[in-house]
């Protein structure tokens, strides 16, 4: 039962939310930390409920507000947080439930109905929206707190708003004096809520409104009973100058209306008795003002002294009232004490100036006490701009403004540079108010994504298998602070998304730890038995003779104990640990006794073992490969023999040195293996390229360049390194068979090139042939001279042949275009296949060059063969005989001559074919003509010419030299 007694639990702690729910009914106003222990932490949200509806700590009523999973517990403790900051008793537990109030509804509310101004400007300085804001402004119980909340508000129709909803003065008046526009005054005029502020509206809209003066119609524009009406109104005016004008007026318009016709008798009467009663009222208004006029003269003249008097008094402005005021009395009193006294008019308006003076002059003190006072409340708003507290600056800027507003509601005009300063502060605070709130949109943002992050982790934790104790309740933790620690966010939403994950999150690592937990305690259970075996293991080492083996099963046995170390808790684990501790230290002892024993022995190995290394270094530079490598061997052998270097950083080194100079000296041998392969490869590839390049001129025909080119790629043959013996013999065949194949080609290399001449210029005859010998009608002549052209120009194109093959050909080419001619006459009469075209075109050129050996018709010949040509050396020929003195070389004119001769051979080489006797005749003339002009010291290869077989030239060795073989390539 020992163990199980361990794991009772008071009832707050059980598994049945009933039982835990009575539990928090029962608890004491004392147990305030199981309380907010529940509030967090309980996994039944009606436990919760419960228990911040006791709870007291306004810290953990803001977390649960803040972070709890449940909108029902998270509304009894924003409703709580309420209850605290609206009450004014206390006002340090005030702002600090109201720090804990994140929704900007439940702060307007707090603004509205706290009678602490404090905590109103500070949930004022939380709110964002407008519409709250406005709501503040105009239900407000404090009058700074809505003054401050029409500070902040910049939109006019909010303000329009609070000055038509407001039941307060101050306020309302307020924000009539930031309207402007008369459709806004006129709302306020007709439907503010308080009658002052109606007043007020209806007072400005006058002054707005311009005087409408009435103007008189133009004549014509009135009728009869109109003008009847407005004359005998004019019978009661009261000023003569208001009856003469009008008067005159209407009879003018009532004599143009009576022009056009007959007026009404009765209108007429009733006009003129109009008119007449006009007058007469007219007349009476001018004898009263006369009589009016004398007896104020008659006055006048009796009160002209003390009038003398009253009209400076009248008149002064100046700002020495006081002493204004002091002379005319001065100056009265010695009129009484000369003349009888004045009037009553007169001395009634003495007294009226006296009055008025002092009514300026107290007007003029009471101004600039108020100006001064407003001037002090400008400096201060000005200071209040630059102040760190800013709560502070909103409260006092509540209160100064409720003064200006007081003192602005008398009516008198303010100093519009004191208005502009004291906007200009108000400017200023609002900046720095909406400045604070970006500041705190920022946070607010910053707070999400922090949310966001430790989300992701938790969950991630959570979702992790074989999740271990230790990693849950920190998890679980983790996921605790971080609802206590929320934060303002952007919006309820992303509040309440937080609020939802991490109450998943929770819920599932509260099993999981509950689970672990209880998986723990069985664990420890069963570990008290693991650990009573080890000790036994560790106390068996005693009677172990084998210290080696010691030392090995006592580390092994230590780490097992690591393994088991979550054991029984209390005196029952503490007990098994000391005794394991106690034979763990007995066998570590005899293990560090031998050991030391050991220093000794391996201090002789390592001297050994430095002289080793020693030798070994001196041989690692060696370049005699075999006998050094036998040598090291040998060392090695030694090395291993001695054993295992002792440990430590000498052994350590002297393992590192040895294995180093060994190391060094076979890389060395590697490295030069390496190389001479290096060599072996690259002569390889240089032998491979000369095959490729060999076997690539093997098949050129440019024989002189394929003989050059195979005799320089022997040398180079010769020239390159050896290579693998391997290799050798195969590459060699490989390039001699290119050498070979080339050779053999150049042996044949004439039959080849005339059989390949012989058959492209077949071809183009064959197609021509071919075209004769198809059957068509007329139609088809166009197609068919163009394919002939085709053929021709091919044949014209082809390589040059020996004389006594193309002959047969050319006479073939002319009978078959002599066959076109007559089966397209219509297509190819005139054409270049038409023979007599030829046959002319031949003669005419034959005529042109031989015209050329008379130097009187060489001009004329030129000018017909190549006009432009000829016209050039016309131009060279007339500038040389005007800047030489008037002669013409003898060489020039013969290239001129040349030129021409030139031009003639490339027409006759475009002539289309023609055989006969007439034909030759004519083309042994033009070659008999045009070689008068060739210059013979020109040497030229006629080779290629139409009819000339040419030089076949050196044909060369039957095969190239075969290329020396090379030496035998080095073995490996």
């Amino acid at each position: 039962m020992a163990l199980f007694d361990r794991f009772r639990q008071p009832k707050w702690k059980h598994a049945d939310p009933a039982i835990r729910l009575e539990a928090v009914n029962e608890l004491g106003d004392d147990a305030q930390e199981v309380l907010c222990s529940l509030a967090r932490e309980d996994a039944d949200a009606g436990v919760r409920r419960r228990a911040v509806a006791r709870v007291e700590d306004i810290g953990t009523l803001a977390s649960v507000a803040r972070s709890d999973m449940d909108e029902g517990v998270r509304a009894e403790a924003r409703k709580l947080l309420m209850d605290l900051a609206t009450d004014g008793s206390n006002e340090a537990e005030a702002l600090e439930a109201l720090a804990g109030l994140d929704d900007e509804r439940d702060l307007a509310v707090v603004a509205r109905t706290t009678d602490a101004e404090a905590v109103g400007l500070a949930a004022l300085r939380r709110l964002s929206a407008p519409r709250l804001i406005g709501s503040v402004a105009g239900r407000a119980s404090e009058g700074g707190i809505r003054l401050a909340a029409l500070a902040l508000m910049t939109d006019p129709a909010e303000r329009l708003l609070v000055a038509l909803n407001s039941e307060h003065k101050d306020v309302a008046l307020s924000a009539l004096e930031s309207l402007t526009e008369a459709d806004a005054l006129e709302q306020v005029a007709n439907r503010a809520k308080n009658k002052l502020v109606s007043r007020r509206a209806r007072t400005r809209l006058r002054e707005q409104r311009p005087v409408m003066v009435e103007t008189p119609a133009q004549p014509g524009e009135l009728s009869r009973d109109r003008l009847c009406d407005m004359v005998e109104g004019l019978a009661h005016e009261t000023r003569a100058d208001a009856i003469s004008v009008p008067l005159e007026a209407a009879v003018d318009a009532w004599q143009q209306l009576a022009a056009g016709d007959d007026a009404p008798s009765l209108l007429q009467t009733r006009f003129d008795a109009a008119a007449a009663a006009a007058r007469a009222r007219l007349e009476q208004l001018r004898a009263d003002a006369a009589a009016a006029q004398a007896e104020a003269e008659a006055r006048a003249a009796k009160d002209a002294r003390r009038a003398e008097v009253c009209q400076p008094l009248e008149d002064y402005a100046g700002d020495d009232i006081e002493d204004a005021v002091t002379a005319a009395q001065a100056a009265w009193g010695a009129l009484d004490a000369e003349h009888e006294p004045g009037s009553d008019a007169i001395n009634q308006r003495f007294l009226a100036a006296i009055a008025r003076q002092r009514a300026r002059l107290a007007a003029r003190l009471a101004d600039a006490e108020r100006h001064a006072e407003l001037a002090t409340i400008a400096e201060e708003g000005e200071q209040l701009g630059g102040v760190d507290d800013l709560a502070h600056a909103h409260k006092r800027w509540a209160e100064l403004l409720k003064r200006w507003t007081s003192l602005a509601q008398d009516g008198a005009a303010v100093d519009p540079v004191l208005v502009s300063r004291v906007k200009a502060a108000e400017g200023t605070i609002a900046a720095r108010t909406a400045a604070i709130r970006e500041q705190e949109g920022a946070a607010r943002a910053e707070n999400l994504k922090r949310a966001l992050d430790a989300c992701d982790r938790i969950e991630a934790v959570a979702a992790r298998e074989n999740l271990p104790l230790k990693d849950a309740d920190q998890a679980l933790r983790d996921a605790r602070t971080t609802a206590e620690q929320l934060g303002a966010l952007p919006s309820r939403d992303d509040q309440a998304a937080i609020v939802e994950r991490l109450k998943k999150v929770q819920a599932r690592l509260m099993d999981v730890v509950r689970e672990l937990r209880s998986a723990d305690d069985w664990k420890r259970w069963a570990n008290a038995t693991v650990q009573q075996e080890l000790c036994e293991k560790v106390e068996a080492l005693a009677t172990v003779e084998a210290l080696p083996d010691v030392a090995k099963r006592l580390k092994d046995l230590r780490q097992d104990w690591k393994q088991a170390s979550a054991g029984p808790r209390g005196a029952e684990g503490d007990a098994l640990w000391q005794r394991f501790k106690a034979a763990a230290d007995a066998a570590q002892t005899r293990v560090d006794a031998f050991f030391a024993q050991r220093s000794v022995e391996d201090a002789a190995v390592l001297q050994e073992k430095a002289q080793l290394a020693e030798q070994a270094e001196a041989l690692s530079e060696s370049t005699d490969w075999l006998k050094t490598a036998d040598a090291l061997k040998a060392l090695q052998q030694r090395w291993n023999a001695l054993g295992h270097a002792p440990r430590g950083e000498q052994g350590r080194a002297l393992n590192n040195r040895f294995r180093a100079a060994c190391d060094r000296f076979f890389t060395r041998r590697k490295d030069d293996l390496s190389q001479r392969k290096d060599v072996w490869s690259a002569n390889q590839a240089v032998k491979e390229d000369l095959i490729a390049k060999a076997e690539a001129i093997a098949e050129t025909t440019d024989w002189n360049v394929g003989v050059e080119t195979i005799k320089a790629l022997q040398a180079e043959w010769k020239a390159s390194g050896p290579v693998k013996r391997q290799k050798s013999e195969q590459l060699w065949q490989k390039f001699r068979a290119a050498c070979d194949r080339f050779f053999e080609r150049y042996k044949n290399r004439h039959a080849a090139e005339f059989d390949s001449r012989r058959v492209s210029r077949e071809q183009a005859l064959l197609d021509f042939e071919a075209l004769a010998a198809a059957d068509g009608d007329a139609e088809a002549g166009p197609a068919a001279l163009a394919s002939a052209d085709q053929a021709w120009q091919a044949w014209r194109n082809g390589p040059p042949l020996p004389r006594e093959i193309v002959r047969p050909m050319q006479e073939r080419f002319a009978a078959a275009a002599q066959t076109l001619v007559e089966r397209y006459p219509a297509t190819f009469r005139n054409s270049a296949f038409d023979p007599d075209v030829t046959r002319a075109r031949m003669a005419e050129l034959v005529q042109q060059v031989e015209q050329l050996s008379s130097p009187q018709a060489a001009p004329q010949a030129s000018m017909q063969v190549a006009p432009a040509a000829a016209l050039a050396t016309m131009l060279k020929e007339a500038l040389a005989s005007n800047t030489i003195g008037g002669r013409v070389d003898d060489q020039t004119k013969r290239r001129a001559a040349q030129e021409t001769v030139r031009v003639a051979r490339a027409a006759w080489g475009r002539l289309g074919p023609m055989v006969g006797e007439d034909a030759a005749a004519l083309e042994r003339r033009f070659a008999a003509a045009c070689r008068k002009f060739d210059d013979p010291r020109d040497d030229r290869d006629d080779r290629g010419g139409r009819g000339d077989r040419g030089d076949r030239g050196d044909r060369g060795e039957r095969r190239g030299p075969r290329p020396p073989r090379g030496p035998r390539e080095q073995r490996a």
